[in-house]
């Protein structure tokens, strides 16, 4: 039952260092946070984001949304109208670890997410032959044309970061 406060708190803490970068002249990046789908189903995430971006006045544009497939597929109306009220905002959502639970390419559509983060197994299956490849370029692919930005995640070599640039995949993410 804890994860409602240590996920406000953590709203909360990652709005204020948002604040303070740009008081220190930083260049500003967005920030994603990981949100649990008890958070959504309980319907305050979307409030206490929105009151800690007017606390310390900082735009909506720089918190992302980190949520799982299944938060997503499996969502009531509940995790619906949090959803919708995040993005309301002007708040990006992104589904993490893509790839690793129920949904399909098929179901990306439905899905109502601006960017997927592929999960890793899939970026480390591109040094396993052609089907690796072939599966990442399917889901850039769709994503693409669903207006979804891919981001990979587990990038560890140079050679995995060349191969998903020639997919056109968008970000990477990892040690490289």
């Amino acid at each position: 039952g804890l994860i409602n406060p240590i996920g406000e708190r953590v709203v909360q803490k990652v709005v204020e260092q948002i604040a303070q970068w740009r008081e220190q002249g930083m260049n500003l990046v967005p920030v994603s946070l990981n949100v649990s789908p008890r958070q959504l189903q309980q319907g305050h995430i979307a409030e206490c984001i929105a009151r800690a971006l007017n606390t310390y006045q900082v735009p909506a544009n720089l918190v992302e949304i980190e949520v799982t497939e299944s938060a997503m597929v499996d969502r009531g109306a509940a995790t619906s109208a949090e959803l919708d009220a995040l993005r309301a905002m002007g708040i990006r959502l992104m589904i993490d670890d893509f790839g690793t639970g129920y949904s399909s390419l098929a179901q990306l559509h439905r899905l109502d997410v601006d960017v997927l983060k592929v999960d890793q197994a899939f970026t480390h299956s591109l040094a396993q032959g052609s089907e690796g490849e072939q599966l990442y370029r399917a889901i850039v692919s769709m994503a693409a044309a669903l207006d979804m930005h891919v981001v990979a995640e587990g990038v560890e070599t140079i050679e995995q970061l060349r191969l998903l640039q020639a997919i056109g995949c968008d970000e990477v993410q990892g040690y490289i």
